[in-house]
């Protein structure tokens, strides 16, 4: 005779044997341990969703922090009767332009040769350097 959770005469033992335990039961009774839904919910005990060992953690955002860069505008000037700036990365001078993207995360927004300076983005944040000024971004 099959026994349902919860009828007479039923033992927890007898229900986890026959897979019909309540939601989260597990050896020992233990809530959690090798349940599928039970248990704490950030699957410390082997409980939570999708249950078992290793059960219900949380990979998140394990992106590597981005590295400082020495940022440095050493010119401004017009070539081809274009605004362009030599803006030095590290060890790197890169000769750039409005709307350019160069050292992978940085953009040229604007450049003004009557000013000597030009606005930029690293990522999503806005600096502004002017000839001969130097950030560490």
């Amino acid at each position: 005779m099959r026994r349902r959770f919860g009828d007479a005469g039923s033992t927890a033992t007898d229900e986890l044997a026959a897979g019909i335990g309540p939601v989260g039961a597990g050896p020992g009774d233990k809530p959690g341990a090798g349940g599928a839904l039970g248990g704490h919910p950030d699957g410390a005990d082997g409980g939570g969703v999708g249950g078992g060992a290793g059960g219900g953690g949380s990979a998140g955002n394990t992106a590597e922090p981005r590295r400082s860069a020495r940022v440095a505008l050493q010119d401004v000037f017009v070539e081809g009767g274009k605004v362009k700036a030599n803006v030095r990365v590290n060890d790197t001078v890169h000769k750039v332009a409005s709307g350019e993207v160069f050292a992978t995360n940085f953009k040229v927004v604007s450049l003004s040769q009557s000013d000597r300076c030009g606005r930029f983005l690293v990522g999503d944040e806005p600096f502004r350097l002017c000839k001969g000024e130097q950030l560490l971004k």
